[in-house]
This record gives structure tokens, sequence and C-alpha cells, in this order.
């Protein structure tokens, strides 16, 4: 039985820390967010520039 408890607290680490990162998220945008964005507002302007000039 006392074999098995390093097992279980390790186990229980990773899954708390999984818990954790999933949770805990930055504020606002990240860089590869923001620069996916821009991208894509980018291509919607370049469309109605297109069909309006």
């Amino acid at each position: 039985m006392p074999a098995t408890l390093p097992h279980s607290i390790g186990g229980l680490i990773v899954l708390l820390l999984i818990t954790i990162l999933s949770v805990v998220k930055p504020q606002g945008l990240t860089p590869y967010g923001w620069r996916k964005q821009q991208e894509v507002r980018r291509t919607k302007t370049k469309g109605r520039m297109a069909t309006t000039g």
C-alpha cells in the first residue's frame, strides 16, 4: 500500500497542474491572436476597397 502513495501524489500533482494551466489565461489577446485578428481585418478592408473602387 505505501508504494502506491508516491504514484497517487504524482498523479494528483499532474492533474492539478493541468487544471491550473487550463484556467489561468493571459489578459487580452496573445501576440498570435492579435496578428491573426489584424490579418482578418486587412483582408476584409482589401475586399471592400476592390468592390467599391
